[in-house]
């Protein structure tokens, strides 16, 4: 990681790879590379120019930059859905086995698969009561990995061909567009002194006050979204 020098502040940038540029010289703030004349940070204008490092230059105004620098000194942290697909195929590998040697599935040409590029588990078998057994069998055996059942959608099962079915089965990973603006609305619905505010598939809350976070913690663990919530990254 580098270093962001904003006047006597540092902040930790991670993965911040230089490109090989020639030495050169300009009196541009944002033309200053290697060697050029300028490589501190300063006030052009209204504007104020932040070194990244010589061969980068983030321009700033005084508003944003008070703006990032007083959401990076709040406590926050991040509401994410993350499934970890190793214990998933875990899941599925006991599964089936459980199948393979329960008497009800004896003599039935029933398979249940991983499909990790589809981000689903396919499970194929005679008729829906197998299928419903099936469905039991995964939900049990992803409890047992530690795995919350809330990420698995089971879909309507389809005829497969003769007389076989055919169920897929979602696996969610992130939190939909959706599902993320009514946890914003909920949360700023508490009348609490926090910020949200959504980053991609995740969410990231801030406030002055650890308390605080802790009750919107608490609050979104007793609603239903559908999806499993993990609250990480806790900073103070």
């Amino acid at each position: 990681g580098k270093n962001l020098t904003i006047r006597d502040i540092s902040v930790f940038i991670p993965d911040v790879t230089p490109p090989t540029v020639p030495p050169r010289r300009t009196t541009d703030p944002l033309q200053a590379g290697p060697g050029g004349a300028s490589r501190d940070s300063g006030r052009v204008g209204q504007r104020r120019y932040i070194l990244i490092q010589p061969w980068c230059i983030l321009r700033l105004t005084v508003p944003q930059t008070k703006l990032i620098l007083r959401e990076l000194s709040m406590p926050s942290f991040d509401v994410v859905n993350k499934v970890n697909m190793q214990e998933v195929a875990n899941a599925v590998n006991n599964a089936n086995k459980e199948v393979a040697q329960r008497y009800d599935f004896r003599g039935s040409e029933t398979t249940i698969e991983l499909d990790s590029g589809g981000g689903q588990i396919v499970i194929r078998t005679e008729d829906e009561m197998k299928i419903e057994a099936v469905q039991d069998v995964i939900v049990t055996q992803a409890v047992r990995r530690k795995l919350n059942s809330e990420c698995l959608e089971f879909k309507e099962p389809q005829p497969a061909g003769g007389k076989t079915m055919r169920q897929e089965v979602l696996i969610h990973q992130g939190i939909d567009r959706e599902i993320a603006q009514k946890i914003v609305k909920d949360v700023k619905g508490m009348k609490m002194k926090v910020q949200i505010a959504i980053q991609g598939d995740e969410l990231r809350v801030t406030g002055k006050k650890r308390d605080d976070l802790q009750g919107v913690i608490a609050y979104l663990k007793s609603e239903q979204y559908g999806v499993p919530l993990q609250f990480i990254n806790m900073r103070d």
